[in-house]
């Protein structure tokens, strides 16, 4: 190996100095698991006796060991059947980099720090509830629903106007352990900035009546366009979030309701938080979960599985196959060139 050569390897494997390191499996029956290693040597295979079981037929019962030596870790074949692989190329002796793959048989796992974000996988659906999506942009934000539709984690979804945030957060819902409870709609953006805090919060008196947190009690609130939200409501809604107890406009008894928050935004949040139009607490309690949808424009792969999709409500008779030719009205869709808006909500 070329000095250089080593001595990019070195700098790579210096970020995963004594840290050990985590096993994410990409493929699988175990796929999406991972696996966090503070061993020095660790056996990967079918067998019960290995440190890493990998329930596949393709994977030998002793198939491979990874070893540490100093500071790099080491991938040695245990003179396995199917193989293993780093990168896709066949090894039988070979030094590991954070975020190479790692071919066990035909399972794959990406070697990374132990401190390192791993990126979810995509789904292998092409639809999560009622919205669809065969495009990897849309695989991968079913990916992260999947996995938190049935935790009590908050969800701020993103994305443009009319990419279907509301119908993401009915589907988180129908998904949870809530479905059976109520799912309550305040658009944040529609509500005089006066009247917001009373529909949130309820009011009391004689015409008091409960805000959308209590109307949600065991069951969830979708806050839609929660970047309208004005300043001076923030720090109440922030302990809101906090405890789980409400007070009434006018009152001064705080009530405990169970509610799940689900939030979504057409705007930038992140850049509101720079400004200060929006408090940095609140945003990170929001955003737990942050999936941004991708408008259509950016994953023409997904037009004609919608055509399709919408084409059947026609009344029976009228429907008929999109055309696929790529001199069709479908492949001009799919290949337009994107027109700049004349205007566009931020």
């Amino acid at each position: 190996m070329s000095e250089v050569g080593e001595s990019t390897r070195v700098q790579e494997e210096e970020k995963i100095r004594h840290t050990g390191y985590r096993l994410h499996v990409l493929t699988g029956e175990l796929r999406g698991r991972e696996i966090e290693v503070l061993a020095d040597r660790v056996t990967i295979g079918k067998s019960r006796q290995c440190d890493v079981v990998l329930p596949d037929d393709s994977v030998s019962r002793q198939h491979v060991e990874i070893v540490r030596e100093g500071d790099a870790y080491r991938v040695v074949d245990r003179g396995s059947t199917n193989g293993s692989f780093v990168g896709g190329a066949r090894v039988s002796d070979a030094f590991l980099k954070p975020g190479d793959v790692l071919g066990v048989g035909k399972v794959q796992l990406r070697f990374l720090p132990r401190d390192a974000r791993a990126e979810p996988l995509p789904s292998d659906k092409e639809r999560f509830g009622p919205v669809l999506g065969r495009s990897l942009a849309m695989r991968k934000v079913f990916g992260v629903l999947e996995r938190v539709a049935s935790t009590e984690v908050t969800v701020l979804i993103e994305g443009e106007t009319g990419t279907g945030k509301d119908l993401i957060a009915r589907a988180l819902h129908e998904a949870s352990g809530r479905r059976t409870g109520p799912f309550v709609v305040v658009d944040c953006g529609a509500v005089a900035p006066a009247l917001i805090e009373a529909e949130l919060f309820g009011t009391t008196g004689p015409d008091g009546r409960a805000g959308a947190f209590e109307l949600a009690h065991e069951g969830s609130v979708f806050l839609d366009e929660i970047g309208e939200l004005p300043k001076d409501l923030q720090p109440k809604l922030m302990r809101v979030l906090e405890n789980k107890r409400v007070r009434r406009v006018g009152s001064t008894e705080e009530h405990e309701f169970d509610f799940r928050v689900i939030a979504a935004t057409h705007r930038q949040l992140r850049d509101q938080v720079e400004s200060g139009e929006f408090r940095e607490d609140l945003y990170f309690r929001l955003a737990v979960v942050n999936p941004v949808i991708v408008p259509l424009r950016e994953r023409r792969e997904d037009i004609s599985m919608l055509i399709e999709h919408f084409s059947r409500r026609l009344p029976p008779g009228m429907w008929k196959p999109p055309r696929t030719r790529s001199d069709g009205a479908l492949g001009r869709l799919r290949v337009a060139r994107q027109r700049p808006r004349a205007s566009q909500r931020r």
